[in-house]
């Protein structure tokens, strides 16, 4: 039983850090396509910008051309840093649900042992802990159990 609990809370383990890491992929994926998308539009103003200024006054148009280069620069450095936040986000939303879960593990198996040790109810304990996995609660013979304790601190 103690084996199934374990399992159990490493595979939400392995899933919560499959997750993390799918949201930090997004992200990064987002961040991706957006400064390639700012890069474009730099290039495609500077091409309009030479098209039509170059011929008037160059260095105008040229200056003008490092402005939208410039202004893109500044916005993909601003999608940089709210990437790199909400990485950080998701990371420290994963990061505590792991710590919750590592507690709640840990209580449960210390409830599992008292449980055991005094003779109460394993299956309202699982119940009760509402688990996203099943766990299988052994049977016991509560009443044998109870008259082995018996047995056992009388010394005969």
């Amino acid at each position: 039983m103690l084996e199934q609990v374990h399992e159990g809370f490493e595979k939400l383990s392995q899933d919560n850090k499959k997750a993390e890491a799918a949201e930090v992929d997004e992200i990064g994926t987002a961040k991706k396509v957006i400064t390639e998308a700012l890069v474009e539009e730099a290039k495609q103003e500077a091409v309009a910008v030479m098209d039509k200024e170059v011929e008037v006054d160059a260095e105008d148009a040229l200056v003008n051309v490092a402005k939208a280069f410039v202004e893109r620069a500044q916005k993909v450095g601003k999608i940089n840093k709210l990437a790199e936040e909400k990485v950080a986000e998701v990371i420290e939303v994963h990061d505590v649900a792991q710590q919750s879960n590592n507690k709640v593990e840990n209580d449960l198996v210390e409830d599992i042992y008292v449980a055991a040790e005094t003779g109460g109810d394993l299956d309202g304990l699982i119940e009760q802990a509402k688990l996203p996995f099943e766990v299988e609660v052994p049977s016991i013979d509560k009443t044998e159990d109870k008259l082995d304790r018996i047995v056992h601190r009388s010394g005969t």
